[in-house]
């Protein structure tokens, strides 16, 4: 080990490498994290042990940011990006404008909740970008374009504007 370490970050590199990454204890973690990664159970309406889940969060980050990134964040958001582009273009096939905002609006919702409760706080910017980009920055021209959005009727030649805009355009029109 480096002697430049301090004892905690020697103890955590043990730590990580001894518990977290050895199959024989921590499988069952990575069953919890796992879980939160794809917080399939959660979206289906089944309860989560949201309480672990933090508990193994906050584990992570105090073992170091970059742990908590590499071992559950990155994954996380992947899947994340995975769920909401999939959940993206049913709504975007069956709703019109205003409920396909409401939709991205209530998904952004729960997202944000889901941080606050059992996720590190850096991962709330994140994870909205995701939702952002899987839901409104893709379909923006689709969304402007929409039948009975409004948005050509009221902006009429802003509307090329609105379509080499970022998302933000899209979120407040209503």
């Amino acid at each position: 080990m480096n002697m430049n370490k301090s004892n905690f970050e020697m103890l955590s590199e043990v730590f990580k490498h001894r518990v977290i990454m050895d199959p024989r204890t921590g499988d069952e973690t990575w069953k919890i994290l796992e879980q939160a990664i794809h917080h399939y159970r959660e979206r289906a309406g089944e309860d989560v042990n949201r309480e672990l889940i933090r508990n193994i969060t906050t584990m992570l980050m105090d073992l170091g940011s970059s742990v908590y990134e590499e071992e559950f964040e990155t994954p996380f958001l992947q899947v994340s990006a995975k769920f909401y582009r999939a959940e993206s273009h049913k709504f975007i096939e069956s709703c019109d404008c205003g409920d396909y905002l409401k939709k991205v609006e209530r998904c952004l919702d729960e997202e944000i909740n889901r941080v606050r409760q059992y996720l590190d706080p850096s991962t709330e910017k994140k994870i909205t970008n995701v939702v952002e980009k899987e839901m409104i920055a893709n379909y923006t021209l689709r969304l402007i374009h929409m039948e009975n959005s409004g948005c050509v009727d009221e902006f009429g030649e802003a509307g090329s504007f609105l379509e080499t805009s970022s998302t933000t355009w899209i979120i407040y029109l209503d």
